[in-house]
């Protein structure tokens, strides 16, 4: 049993993914977008340590709703707490509902081996496809999402994402 870090549970939607989604907030991320809609989950010092099967069993509780969507890891990064992740997810496949992850793609061959092959609906979001830009908005260079990415989409349905911003990469030019 696996512990992670978890800045919230109990948050239901259905923008994160398919049906009404049990969606867990995780800590942790390799970014610090400017433009970040949860900046709070970017240490774990946000959150509170919890294990999978603690997580698991809160889901439980709402299986009757999500049963015509699913549970959505977000963040944060999952792929920041791969193992935790990857058990979760295995535990809710168990049980026959969707899975799905945002992600940054930002994540090592490992998480993504790891947490990827439960994962039925994969939202990567790429922010910039200029390097130096990424790395001026979001503190780190887009080199490993642009590598990770195919690989991502080998293994799972994946929904590529751009969060378009003013002033970040909002031109003709960028699109």
């Amino acid at each position: 049993m696996l512990k992670g870090y978890v800045h919230s549970l109990e948050s239901f939607g259905s923008v994160d993914g398919p049906g009404v989604r049990y969606v867990i907030f995780l800590s942790g991320c390799a970014m610090r977008c400017q433009f970040c809609h949860n900046p709070d989950t970017w240490d774990h010092s946000a959150g509170k340590t919890i294990s999978s099967q603690e997580a698991f069993q809160d889901i439980l509780r709402y299986r009757n709703f999500i049963a015509s969507g699913g549970v959505t890891l977000s963040g944060g990064e999952p792929l920041v707490q791969y193992e935790f992740a990857s058990e979760l997810l295995q535990a809710c496949k168990g049980q026959g509902w969707h899975t799905a992850i945002e992600t940054t793609g930002v994540g090592s061959r490992e998480a993504i081996e790891k947490v990827i092959p439960y994962v039925d609906t994969v939202l990567l979001d790429i922010k910039h496809m200029d390097s130096g830009q990424h790395k001026k908005f979001t503190g780190v260079t887009n080199e490993r999402v642009i590598k990770n990415a195919p690989e991502i989409c080998k293994i799972s349905n994946t929904v590529i994402r751009v969060p378009v911003i003013p002033g970040f990469n909002y031109s003709v030019e960028d699109i």
